[in-house]
């Protein structure tokens, strides 16, 4: 119970003494009453102490209200609410001040010239950077070049074989035999069954065949199972129509 008692006084003293105005009276009040401190930290015995304090320290009642108490009141307030307006003011204008001598310090460290090893040595740098990015250049222009030739070669390769150009079918490569295949499907309208192809064209089997393998290597014809007929159909394509033409116009 007294422990408890104890605990709580120290803690309210403590919340008392922490306060601003009880802390800046405090020091008005001995500031104020200097002499009654000299006087009571002298040598001087306990009566001549006290005769000091009263004819020294406080020789009237005017002084123990003044200085006692009225001049370190007055002090206190003012420090409490008067004081952190010029204290705002002196210390925005300081943090000002050193933040122009740090940027004055800045613009002198930028405009401070380099010295002949330091420039030796951002010169080295930027040749051997030039290097790289012109390595860099000429590789890419390499490659560009390749890459256009395969273009190139990818380009003539779908426009197709050299001796079958789209525009205009080489007749005199393809053999009689295969001409004759390509007049029957013509004939026919462009499609017949691979049986009436082998009975209508003289030679042998194995010349059919590979006539007929021929034609649709170069995808002049198709092959294609009919389900309706059961029978193996042969069919020109848009490729092969147009050599059809072309043959009709010029026949071998």
């Amino acid at each position: 119970m007294i422990d408890d008692l104890l605990k709580s006084a120290k803690e309210t003293l403590a919340e008392r003494l922490a306060s601003p105005l009880l802390g800046s009276f405090a020091v008005a009040w001995c500031v104020w009453n200097y002499k009654f401190l000299v006087i009571l930290f002298s040598a001087a015995g306990v009566s001549q102490t006290f005769k000091l304090i009263e004819t020294v320290a406080f020789p009237d009642t005017w002084s123990v209200l003044t200085r006692g108490a009225l001049y370190p009141l007055l002090s206190a307030l003012l420090y409490v609410f008067a004081y952190p307006y010029p204290a705002r003011l002196v210390y925005a204008f300081t943090l000002q001040r050193q933040r122009d001598v740090n940027e004055v310090k800045r613009k002198v460290e930028n405009e401070t010239l380099l010295t002949l090893e330091q420039s030796r040595s951002l010169r080295a740098e930027y040749f051997q950077l030039e290097r790289k990015n012109q390595e860099t250049v000429d590789r890419l222009d390499a490659e560009i070049s390749r890459l256009s030739v395969a273009l190139d070669q990818a380009q003539k390769d779908l426009m197709g074989r050299p001796d079958f150009p789209p525009d205009e079918p080489n007749i005199d490569s393809l053999s009689l035999g295969q001409l004759e295949l390509l007049q029957l499907l013509g004939e026919r309208g462009g499609k017949a069954p691979q049986e009436y192809l082998v009975k209508s064209t003289s030679g042998e089997k194995v010349k059919f065949e590979f006539d007929l393998g021929e034609l649709e290597r170069r995808k002049l014809i198709r092959a294609e199972f009919d389900q309706a007929s059961s029978k193996y159909m042969s069919e020109l394509t848009h490729e092969g129509r147009r050599v059809f033409l072309s043959l009709r116009k010029n026949p071998a």
